[in-house]
């Protein structure tokens, strides 16, 4: 008699960890624009800024960059191109690069 309830009982768990599965929604990840912090000199190292408001337009002078926050310690997630940019400019703030698509110039 067990046998009956045993089969039943196992489809509808797998039938509710599927709709679970499916009916979750993915993580958006958005790149927010992030700033030097006062004192700070451009560097790879996320504690160096904090959020900005809104890219700048410009061609010579570093004004910040878009990178997600890591979703811990409220600091930009620096790798790839952007991490190289920035390493870049640390080396030669005078000298604009921007391989990455991220790095924002003020005049």
């Amino acid at each position: 008699m067990r046998k009956k309830y045993l089969i039943p009982g196992v489809g509808a768990i797998a039938l509710a960890i599927c709709l679970v599965s499916f009916t979750s929604s993915p993580t958006v990840v958005t790149d927010q624009f992030w700033v030097l912090k006062d004192g700070a000199t451009i560097s790879t190292d996320p504690s160096d800024y904090e959020p900005g408001a809104s890219p700048c337009a410009g061609s010579t002078e570093f004004c910040g960059f878009l990178a997600p926050e890591d979703g811990v310690s409220n600091e930009p997630v620096i790798s790839g191109l952007t991490e190289q940019d920035l390493d870049d400019l640390s080396d030669n703030p005078n000298d604009p690069v921007n391989s990455s698509g991220k790095i924002s110039y003020r005049n």
